[in-house]
């Protein structure tokens, strides 16, 4: 069930703003090439490189006393809440490319549907991540942590230079 809230929040939060999103695109496409490119680009080779710029970001986090004491209706809101990963802290500036790409899409239905794709993909991949922690009762080492986000954030600029390739090739052609 926890996955599911998850999973279906961050689909509708992220089909919804594919719906909202695309027709912008048919009118600022060139400039959404030029800025998702600089963007992929910028944020790619920064976190291949491991220099830290500062990514668009929201610093609110989940209370910790909602972590500690477990509830069926704060494990609903907080799915609700975390699932789509717009309104809570998410340190990976891939996370703000995605609009990029959706606003690329040739009509409101394939954005709507790969915003429903990403959203329910980050909300259970979220959650499962979540539930591998509590399941190890959060006893996992800061050291084993900046390890392990160290490696995710150059996965996310390897990610980055792809999708600046993509577009980079979008826009040659």
């Amino acid at each position: 069930m926890y996955v599911v809230v998850h999973a279906v929040s961050g689909a509708l939060v992220w089909g919804a703003v594919g719906a909202f999103i695309e027709p912008l695109g048919v009118h600022l496409e060139r400039w959404l090439v030029v800025v998702g490119l600089v963007y992929a680009a910028l944020y790619g080779l920064s976190e291949v490189l491991g220099v830290r710029i500062p990514a668009l970001n929201s610093a609110w986090q989940v209370p910790p006393s909602w972590v500690r004491s477990r509830s069926r209706l704060r494990d609903l809101i907080w799915g609700a809440t975390l699932g789509p990963g717009i309104m809570t802290h998410n340190p990976y500036a891939g996370m703000w490319f995605l609009p990029f790409l959706i606003a690329l899409q040739p009509n409101v239905w394939s954005a709507f549907l790969l915003g429903c794709g990403i959203g329910a993909s980050h909300g259970g991949a979220r959650a499962a991540t979540l539930l591998a922690l509590h399941s190890r009762g959060v006893t996992c080492s800061a050291l084993r942590m900046l390890a392990w986000r160290a490696r995710c954030r150059f996965i996310d600029g390897l990610i980055l230079l792809v999708g600046a390739g993509a577009i980079l090739g979008l826009a040659v052609y």
